[in-house]
């Protein structure tokens, strides 16, 4: 049984939150589409994640969240000294989002890391046995 699927069904969430978000920036938004292709960028990555965790691929789904967590510390800290004319999912760390983008990789990562120990006691414990 997949123990990730909590963090897939979460990730699909804010991946359709984001990439309708990234639609009505695209439609509204003339000139410069920096923000919204960051927003996109996110998308994307919220799209993996969510089916790295329904698969239980427990080493692309660590990486995802690491590059995820990158991102929005980079993307964040980036637009409090150079802000863009509008919001990405990651601006202000993810402010517009109750700063989910910055607590669910963190969140997601402790699981991740929980999950990889539970199953490293597992096999020593029947390693042992025999």
């Amino acid at each position: 049984m997949n123990r990730y699927r909590g963090l897939a069904a979460l990730y699909a969430f804010w991946a359709l939150a984001v990439m309708s978000r990234v639609s009505w920036q695209y439609a509204t938004h003339l000139g410069n589409h920096l923000p919204t292709h960051l927003s996109a960028i996110t998308g994307i990555i919220y799209v993996l994640i969510a089916y790295w965790a329904w698969q239980g691929w427990t080493k692309a789904l660590q990486w995802g969240l690491i590059v995820e967590l990158i991102g929005v510390i980079v993307v964040g800290t980036y637009e409090l000294f150079y802000p863009f004319g509008y919001a990405t999912a990651w601006s202000h760390y993810g402010a517009g989002y109750l700063y989910m983008p910055l607590l669910l990789p963190i969140a997601g990562i402790v699981v991740v890391w929980r999950n990889r120990k539970r199953r490293i006691d597992v096999v020593t414990f029947t390693v042992a046995w025999h």
